[in-house]
């Protein structure tokens, strides 16, 4: 069909294009046979007249051969085996209901190291935010090189792009579009998208205060300054500060349950976890023994299942 319409169209404009050029010939004979006249030079002028006349036929002669229209019409010819098929079909599936237990230890089935320095890198790499985007490939967070840095399928560096400032954290906003905190003079957000298996700079927006931990919901992202969270529309434009705590680092970080109606909020210094209401007000602060400077904090279950970053290394 795109073929069908190529071709159409190659040929309308050949047959306008000579048009044209027809046009443009008749009224130049037409303008010179006025001026013979003019001049009275009544030889030339009936010369002149002789060849528009030629020109007027062969004009005529080209539009009466275009004007024969070849009609094209296109037919759409269903699939019927399609539904054929799908009548005999009971049904379009089955739905399984698997009782899950909510107290249940996660274990770890297997462990798996990449290298992802790269030649221009000056320093080890220090991964302080990852997300993994929907095609498969993972962006993560090298806070020492000052890179955010796009992996593949398989784990290598595909593309990255270098920021001025220090970088504390990411969260995915879109299909293939992250949002990184950065820290230091030039505290914001920075936006990163990826097209064609490439790392693009999407924009920047500086804020009024110190910046850590970030996180996304609908819309709506959640960011903390060590000591109070903040929500921001995607452009920048503060909606809301929803908690503060006057302690250092007491606001590190932040995750959204998956309904958004609770927001977790790790205390690095309190050795605690927090649990926010949407609104900001605390409901809940978890504290155990072995929760020691926890460092970040994620969530995917509604019912409060969460991967909490310990000293940096661990996670619990």
């Amino acid at each position: 069909m795109e073929d069908t319409r190529s071709a159409l169209l190659a040929s309308l404009k050949t047959d306008l294009d000579n048009c044209n050029i027809l046009e443009d010939e008749l009224k130049q004979l037409s303008e010179a046979v006025l001026d013979l006249i003019n001049k009275s030079e009544q030889e030339l002028s009936f010369i002149a007249g002789i060849k528009c006349l030629d020109m007027i036929q062969e004009s005529e002669t080209y539009l009466n051969e275009i004007c024969v229209n070849v009609q094209c019409s296109f037919l759409f010819q269903e699939n019927t085996d399609i539904e054929k098929y799908l009548s005999k079909q009971s049904g379009l599936g089955k739905i399984f209901q698997k009782i899950v237990n909510p107290d249940q230890l996660i274990t770890v089935k297997g462990k798996a190291e990449y290298n992802v320095k790269i030649s221009r890198d000056s320093f080890t790499c220090f991964i302080t935010g990852i997300c993994c985007l929907a095609s498969g490939q993972v962006i993560v967070a090298d806070q020492r090189n000052k890179r955010v840095k796009l992996l593949n399928q398989q784990y290598e560096v595909i593309g990255h792009c270098e920021v001025s400032g220090t970088i504390w954290d990411l969260c995915h906003i879109s299909c293939n579009k992250v949002a990184v905190t950065l820290g230091g003079q030039s505290h914001g957000v920075q936006l990163f998208y990826v097209n064609n298996a490439q790392l693009v700079n999407g924009g920047h927006f500086q804020l009024q205060h110190d910046v850590v931990g970030i996180a996304h919901h609908k819309g709506a992202l959640y960011v903390t300054s060590r000591t109070a969270l903040y929500q921001y529309t995607l452009t920048g434009i503060l909606v809301n500060k929803l908690y503060q705590y006057e302690y250092a680092n007491s606001v590190w970080k932040c995750a959204l349950s998956p309904t958004g109606d609770k927001i977790h909020v790790n205390d690095y210094t309190r050795h605690k976890l927090l649990t926010l209401t949407r609104d900001g007000t605390l409901i809940y602060a978890f504290t155990d023994p072995e929760l020691q400077l926890p460092y970040g904090v994620s969530c995917w279950t509604n019912s409060g299942l969460w991967r909490i970053i310990k000293n940096y290394y661990t996670i619990g």
